[in-house]
């Protein structure tokens, strides 16, 4: 044997506490049996182990060096596998806050009990991106279902398992968001009305169905299918709900520090405000009622009961269930409490019959609120009806008094039968508005995911009938997870030709077939049910009779409870050696109706609760929607070869051992087995020749039938793993981490064995055809041209893969080792950007060279578009300023005619004025003739400034007469005469400008306009400041004046024409008057200053 240097090496040293330490190699050295013995130095102190070449690795296994190795996020990388590496890494991601980790095809995802900001809306964009995030999370395997339904065409089933408080509820729920929003763009996260209602589902149904446990505050008390719809275009159309083996029982009792379900705790909450409800439904605290204060947990620190009562009915009212119907509900529940509350007392009699007061406020309330006479609720609560004889007619029944313990039974099992006709009710109104057939969804529907959110694998101090079931639905559960990580993996490889070694792994094949074998523990069960006179004892001795030995040697036992006595027995489970107790299994079986209720229910004058209690209440069936299989239909009974497993359960036969054992037919199976077997034991009905009873369905018998329909459906879908690990044992301890505690859920779950058989085996497969289709760019030479699909794909394996052993060419799949697919598809991606590179620089030039040649005929149109709009802009200003013009003309003829008549009038009355002064002189020389010889000849003299003012050019003197005529003489006919001539001025420009070379020469019409607009429109007028400050003028400079306000009115409308001068005489020049008008500027009724 050849020695290892143990010098120097880390490893690992199991511990009773922690699971594993880490210590230090001091000192090897051999002994004479062949051993070697290590001296190990630990956080412990010093040890030494004798070791061989056999168990080194189990006594003494080897640690990784590297804290990569320590972060990695997928297990299967890991270079030295061994359980404490395992171990190790989950601890450390979960020591950073990372509580995803990857096991091969399973994602381990660790309960924090602590609210992380990574289930936000932009994650779930990140991972639904073309290119998601490599780090595990739990969006990534709704991504990979979500891809499947999409690309494949497939349906998807994600299957959350884990023990009860692990956080399977909290995935579920994150898995159902992920499909509402991974559709929508980041600016547009809102969801549609379908989405909505499927998320509204979570809140109604925890609060109907979840409880407080010892392990988890939110724990489900029930099993849950929601299979989500979708149309051609993968958008969600619809869900279902499927229901399994609600835990009826908890209604009228709960455990120490264990609660009832929600909805109860909220009513009584929540009604506080509501005094109306409140006073309706007559309630009181939760403390006040016998079916919520056994657990002594009424209240609970964290958790607000009365707002959850509002989240609770906003998700009912938003799922189609209105307030009259709450309300409804609200009275349901109600009258459950109040029955709960009756007190069934015992008669002094010697019967000691039960006895119940009419006029016990409970019974009164309850019969109320239920719609049914308060009398016959006690008589039903008292009394029971016995059929006599094999044919069971009406006259041959006879009533009997029940005991008081007998009576609480039957207000239990009248409670319980109300609670569970209310949840279904509930499951199918939910179910037909969430897939409803009047919008056409059923219609619409093509593919599904379903998520499987199942109670988890439970062991408590005492087990009853429901733990029992909720056991069965995990090995059912596990034994789908051994099919398709180990057997099927196997058996393809067989198929395929491959050589691949076999890897011994834990099989829970025998402990199924224990159970639900034609004399498994259900069949003896079901048989005690329906014997008259069975008895859960009898139930206890039929096990150890009918069970042989193969099944007692190994999975069956008596009990293991000091507490629990002879009328226990231990099945040991693929987690954990369960010890149940018998107490209860066949009243918990039988799930029988007595007669009284039935009566008393069809009695009732409430409308809802006959809706609920007595209608028919079977379940909707989902679309019919099967996907075509890409791999053979896994049941049960397919055969594997196995070799014999070290794993062996308290020294006991290995159940791996039993499996290879039933596969080689060394043992035959009890479901093989001919119907005579077992023999009837004497005393039997069957033995004695009694007649055959009436078969009733039992309840572990209807939920055996819906559980393997639930493995069927699973079966037909690419199944999807999350293992949810509860890393502490107390839910308040945030972030807190038991080696013990998770080292046993790995060991229970099978994380090892996936692992151990993704490395030795193939975990990545895939048929030659899409193989091709996928890969043939990673090749130069066309799929085509090689003979067929199997030589393209090796064609592909050997161009990009160097290492032969990592792939392997079965006769119809390419199957790879761990990583190569990642290679093969980053390949892909750097080929196809580099195509994309290629193609997008090819049809930017293409797009270039078009874009140029359509600017340029963009550029010859707009000239001449530019050419023919200038021309008709042209037309179009000549029309207009024709019109103008003329307007203009025909107002300066009227103004020079009126102008003209007024002159003429002036000019008369100019005339009659002189006559009038004329004949007045004429009279005053007529009268001074007459008096000039009477009166001395005295001569009038003028002012001394009178011949300043008034003297001419020439010195000579004028009268004002003269002055005034001259002043209208020189002013008037001027004027007129000067504005016909500037519109004929303007005519003339006009011609000029019609001119077709003008006209054309013009760069636009604009520019045309302005160019003559401002020669033939007058200037606008100066403001009066410009008038005072011509005025202020010398009153010589006359010529100035006009040059001034004629550059001013030039620089506002452009050039103006000049209009003919006028003249002033030399005699005027220093009259003050005539140099004030002048100043004024040339007058005109088209230039005004």
């Amino acid at each position: 044997m050849a020695v290892r240097n143990w010098l120097s090496i880390r490893s690992w040293l199991r511990d009773s506490v922690h699971g594993w330490i880490t210590a230090a190699v001091t000192e090897s050295s051999t002994n004479g049996k062949g051993e070697q013995l290590i001296s190990v130095e630990s956080e412990n102190g010093s040890s030494q182990i004798a070791v061989t070449h056999k168990n080194t690795d189990e006594r003494l296994p080897l640690r990784s060096l590297s804290l990569e190795q320590d972060m990695a996020d997928d297990l299967t990388q890991l270079h030295i596998l061994n359980e404490p590496n395992l171990l190790n890494t989950i601890r450390t991601r979960f020591e950073h806050k990372l509580i995803y980790t990857y096991s091969g095809i399973v994602l381990v995802a660790l309960n924090p009990y602590a609210d992380t900001a990574i289930y936000s809306n932009h994650h779930i964009h990140q991972y639904a991106k073309s290119t998601p995030p490599s780090d595990p999370h739990i969006y990534s395997v709704a991504r990979a279902a979500h891809d499947g339904i999409c690309n494949a065409k497939r349906n998807q089933t994600i299957i959350v398992s884990g023990e009860s408080g692990a956080g399977k509820t909290v995935s579920a729920r994150h898995i159902m968001r992920y499909f509402a929003v991974a559709g929508k763009s980041n600016d547009h996260t809102g969801i549609t009305s379908t989405e909505e209602r499927i998320l509204a589902t979570n809140p109604v149904m925890e609060a109907f169905g979840n409880a407080k446990t010892l392990r988890n505050s939110n724990s489900s008390r029930f099993g849950r299918y929601l299979q989500i719809y979708f149309d051609d275009k993968s958008s969600i159309v619809g869900a279902h709900i499927r229901i399994f083996l609600l835990e009826r029982s908890r209604l009228v009792y709960q455990p120490q520090n264990e609660r009832n379900t929600h909805i109860f705790y909220q009513l009584c909450a929540g009604i506080r405000t509501d005094y109306s409800l409140k006073r309706e439904l007559k309630l009181g605290t939760a403390d006040e009622y016998n079916y919520l204060n056994q657990g002594k947990c009424s209240r609970l620190s964290g958790v607000d009961d009365a707002s959850n009562f509002v989240t609770t009915r906003r998700a009912m009212t938003s799922l189609g269930i209105d307030n009259n119907i709450q309300k409804q509900i609200f009275k349901l529940l109600a009258a459950l409490l109040h029955l709960g509350n009756i007190e069934i007392s015992q008669t002094s009699s010697a019967r000691q019959d039960a006895s119940v007061s009419t006029t016990d406020s409970s019974l009164l309330r309850a019969a109320e609120l239920l719609g049914v006479s308060a009398t016959a609720f006690q008589k039903g609560l008292m009394q029971k009806t016995i059929g006599v004889g094999r044919i069971r007619a009406e006259s041959e029944k006879i009533v009997t008094s029940l005991n008081k313990d007998q009576a609480i039974i039957a207000r239990d099992s009248l409670a319980r039968l109300i609670y569970t006709r209310l949840f279904d009710w509930l499951v199918i109104k939910l179910n037909a508005t969430l897939l409803s057939t009047e919008t056409g969804a059923s219609d619409r529907a093509r593919q599904f995911v379903g998520v499987l959110d199942i109670y988890g694998f439970e062991h408590f101090q005492k087990n009853s009938f429901e733990q029992f079931c909720i056991n069965y639905a995990n090995e059912k559960l596990q034994q789908e997870f051994n099919n398709h990580t180990f057997k099927l993996s196997q058996e393809e490889y067989d198929r395929e030709g491959l050589k691949v070694a076999y890897i011994n792994y834990p099989d829970n094949q025998p402990c199924i077939e224990m159970i639900e074998s034609r004399v498994g523990l259900l069949a003896l069960l079901d048989e005690q049910c329906r014997l008259p006179a069975g008895t859960d004892t009898g139930l206890r001795s039929k096990m150890d009779e009918m069970l042989r030995p193969p099944y007692k040697k190994a999975l069956f036992s008596g009990s293991k409870s000091n507490s629990l006595g002879a009328g226990a027995f231990t099945v040991a489970h693929y987690a954990h050696d369960v010890t149940y107790d018998v107490d209860g299994f066949l009243e918990k079986n039988r799930d029988v109706v007595p007669e009284e209720h039935k009566n008393l229910l069809n009695e009732s004058q409430n409308p809802f609760v006959k809706e609920v209690c007595t209608a028919d209440l079977t379940p909707t069936s989902p679309p019919s929607i099967v996907s075509t299989p890409t791999q053979p239909i896994r049941t049960p009974s397919m055969s594997v070869r196995s070799p014999p497993s070290r794993m062996s359960l308290n020294n006991r036969t290995s159940v791996d051992e039993l499996s290879s054992a039933f596969n080689k037919g060394h043992i035959r199976s009890p479901s093989a087995l001919s119907p005579s077997w077992p023999p009837a034991s004497p005393g039997s009905p069957s033995s004695i020749g009694a007649p055959t009873l009436r078969k009733q369905p039992t309840l572990g018998g209807t939920f055996k039938m819906s559980l393997n329909n639930l493995m069927t459906t699973i079966n037909d879908t690419d199944t999807h793993y999350i293992r949810c690990i509860k890393p502490a044992s107390q839910e308040n301890a945030s972030w807190s981490f038991d080696n013990q505690k998770v080292l046993s859920q790995l060991r229970a779950s099978g994380v090892l064995e996936t692992i151990r058989i993704s490395r030795a085996g193939y975990p990545s497969k895939m048929t030659f055809d899409k193989f091709v289709e996928k890969y043939e760019i990673l090749i130069s030479q066309r799929p085509e041209k090689l003979n067929n699909s199997k030589t393209t794909s090796q064609k592909i394996l050997e161009g990009t893969i160097t290492n032969k052993s990592l792939y392997a060419i079965g006769k119809t799949k390419v199957f790879l080792r761990v990583g190569v697919l990642a290679h093969l598809d980053k390949l892909r991606s750097i080929l196809s950007a580099r195509i994309v590179a290629i193609q997008a620089s090819a049809r930017s030039t293409l797009s270039t060279k078009r874009y140029i040649r359509h600017q340029a005929s963009i550029a010859v149109e707009a000239k001449l578009f530019v050419r023919f709009q200038a021309a008709s802009r042209a037309r179009l200003v000549k029309m207009r300023m024709g019109d103008v013009l003329a307007d203009r003309l025909k107002s300066a003829r009227l103004a020079h005619a009126a102008s003209v008549k007024a002159e003429r009038e002036r000019e008369r009355l100019r005339q009659d004025r002189e006559a009038a002064i004329q004949a007045e002189k004429e009279n005053a020389r007529s009268s001074t003739a007459s008096t000039s010889t009477i009166m001395p000849d005295v001569r009038l003299k003028r002012p001394d400034k009178s011949p300043v003012r008034y003297q001419k050019s020439n010195g000579d003197l004028r009268s004002d007469l003269e002055r005034e005529k001259e002043e209208d003489a020189s002013s008037t006919p001027t004027d007129s005469a000067g504005s016909v001539e500037v519109l004929e001025h303007s005519k003339a420009v006009f011609r000029h400008a019609s001119k077709p070379s003008l006209a054309s020469s013009l760069a636009s019409s604009s520019s045309y306009a302005t160019a003559y607009m401002d020669e033939v429109l007058p200037p606008a007028k100066p403001p009066r400041s410009a008038a005072r400050v011509s005025r202020a003028v010398t009153p010589n400079s006359d010529t100035s004046s006009r040059t001034s306000i004629g550059a001013r009115s030039s620089i506002i409308r452009g050039p103006t024409p000049t209009p003919p001068e006028r003249t002033t005489s030399l005699s005027n020049a220093n009259d003050p008057r005539v140099n004030k008008r002048s100043s004024r500027g040339f007058s005109s009724p088209f230039f005004m200053g």
